[in-house]
């Protein structure tokens, strides 16, 4: 994993460009919920909209980002939006490197919870749980919440740093 590395950097800072890849990574990254969100989740100007605010914690394979999350520190914990790793590498323990680097990060900050939000899709919730979340909370998102074609669970996790 030595070729890897990480960028951290506010949201409003990233150029027209990086928006545009960060946002087709993360639409990619969610094919597998396009039951439940048709069509692309996110854009570079929603991205910016939505999580303006927000840090991006990027992951490099040399010239590209591989993998995405965003951080917020609110009172109560350091938490993680839009995990994304690109499709073609899924699956190789990325995201749990991602999820690594955000728990340093969190510990570096003083924070004592890393939370996150999770659409229930089975094996998200198990993803996380390996990784030590527990579900702290579950609400059921009917038609139309963030432009969803059919009812979800949301899910809050979690974790003890």
């Amino acid at each position: 994993m030595s070729d890897f590395r990480f960028e951290l950097q506010p949201i409003a800072s990233c150029s027209p460009a990086l928006l545009a890849e960060v946002t087709s990574l993360v639409n990619r990254a969610n094919m597998d919920r396009r039951g439940v969100f048709q069509g692309d989740r996110l854009r570079p100007d929603t991205l910016v909209e939505y999580y303006g605010g927000r840090e991006i914690l990027l992951l490099w394979d040399a010239s590209r980002p591989i993998g995405v999350l965003l951080l917020e520190g609110r009172e109560g914990g350091l938490w993680v939006f839009l995990l994304a790793v690109a499709p073609e590498n899924q699956g190789t323990g990325l995201g749990q490197l991602m999820l690594e680097e955000a728990l340093r990060i969190g510990r570096e900050r003083g924070f004592a919870l890393l939370v996150l939000e999770a659409v229930d899709s089975g094996r998200l919730l198990n993803f996380y749980a390996r990784f030590g979340f527990e579900v702290v909370a579950r609400q059921r998102c009917e038609v139309g919440h963030w432009n969803a074609t059919e009812p979800f669970d949301l899910v809050t996790m979690n974790r003890r740093l």
